[in-house]
């Protein structure tokens, strides 16, 4: 039998509901559906700015959604974000803007459990040159291919190195690969590079459903996945009404 070819990540899913998309966060947490792209006042709980999206593609992915979500903001902001939000351009958009960012990087994976990661490498983009943790340098390939990457192949200095079983498995040893922005996404992964946080006392936090935060003018961006909803159930607009009054209720209730 022949293979099936591959399915299109864009690919309408029911008829009946034709925006409605495959929602894979991991190979374990898949959904159907939309994703609901929430800006939040941390003071009150309130969402500000919400957006309907099908739940895949490109162009309603979190970092498209978001400078979008942030454009009737008066002034800067301090903007409270998950690595969902964290693509370099993105941040470099919001820096631009004179917002203040505490967006969590994306966490490293080591090749090795255990591992080094690509923070122990001294890459010098300038130069072009990568030093591994065993003190060898290697050059820094020019940008290629479609992401147009960097590479530093440490092929033949990895076979006697003491450090091989932290760095590798591979035959031929480490190739370190780095995207455009390695740069900027690196300094954001090291606190001294970091803009501070705030003082413990007024140290923001995403605020629990219906419970306000302590601190004002921030705003924390959460992508929240909703199932494909059939015409039995309440279209999305009224689902999403119904979240956005939900802290108005609570409001009224504790008044």
């Amino acid at each position: 039998m022949a293979d099936r070819p591959p399915h299109r990540p864009d690919r309408i899913i029911p008829t009946i509901d034709p925006e409605a998309r495959h929602i894979h966060k991991s190979g374990r947490q898949r959904d159907d559906g939309y994703k609901v792209h929430l800006a939040v006042e941390p003071e009150t709980g309130l969402f500000t700015a919400v957006a309907l999206r099908p739940g895949a593609g490109a162009a309603h992915h979190e970092t498209a959604v978001a400078p979008d979500l942030l454009a009737a903001e008066r002034g800067p902001l301090q903007i409270l974000a998950d690595a969902a939000y964290a693509a370099a351009w993105l941040r470099a958009t919001l820096t631009d803007a004179g917002h203040r960012l505490l967006i969590k990087p994306p966490a490293l994976k080591p090749a090795v459990a255990g591992g080094f990661t690509l923070d122990d490498f001294i890459i010098d983009t300038g130069a072009g040159t990568v030093t591994c943790p065993a003190a060898h340098t290697v050059p820094l390939a020019a940008p290629a291919g479609h992401y147009q990457q960097r590479r530093a192949t440490f092929t033949g200095l990895c076979a006697a190195c003491p450090l091989r079983d932290r760095c590798t498995t591979a035959k031929t040893g480490r190739i370190v690969t780095i995207r455009p922005h390695h740069d900027p996404q690196a300094a954001a992964r090291h606190p001294g590079q970091r803009p501070p946080a705030p003082s413990p006392r007024r140290r923001p936090q995403p605020p629990p459903p219906h419970q306000p935060a302590t601190h004002p003018h921030q705003w924390h961006l959460d992508p929240r996945s909703h199932r494909s909803l059939t015409p039995t159930h309440a279209d999305p607009p009224t689902k999403i009404v119904r979240t956005l009054l939900a802290p108005v209720r609570s409001c009224g209730r504790r008044g």
